[in-house]
């Protein structure tokens, strides 16, 4: 590691004033390449995931990944490489979050659900509940 960056570090790991004003002033996502500012979004999505953010917080952040040409696919990864450190209650509540941030109308999927209406023709509803064999099978 080079001198300048263990001074930054350093700098940080003690909370100097001069260098947390200098780390907020910046700005990576905007000065930044784009491979970088798009790696700065995905970043910036994962941690709203471990900080259980609201869904109007992660509105914005989705919104200007998408701008930045970041795909829906790809802030799905983001879960799915948080699963192993998030754990389920953080992961399932950002997966929440993210789809309504996407547009995705959660809440009537889940009254869907509600009533019954899985929409799913690969899959059919039992008495006792959800019967995951495929209805092309099922005599």
């Amino acid at each position: 590691m080079d001198d300048e960056l263990g001074r930054r570090l350093l700098a940080l790991s003690l909370h100097d004033d001069r260098a947390m004003a200098e780390l907020a002033d910046a700005e990576p996502s905007a000065t930044a390449s784009a491979p970088a500012a798009r790696r700065a979004l995905l970043v910036q999505v994962g941690a709203l995931v471990c900080l259980n953010a609201e869904t109007s917080t992660f509105q914005v952040y989705v919104e200007q990944a998408l701008a930045a040409g970041i795909a829906p696919d790809e802030l799905l990864g983001v879960l799915a490489a948080l699963a192993p450190l998030a754990g389920t209650p953080r992961l399932a509540a950002g997966a929440a979050s993210l789809a309504r941030a996407l547009g995705y109308d959660l809440d009537g999927a889940l009254e869907r659900l509600d009533d019954g209406d899985w929409s799913d023709p690969d899959r059919t509803q039992t008495s006792s509940g959800l019967d995951d064999a495929p209805s092309a099978t099922r005599p």
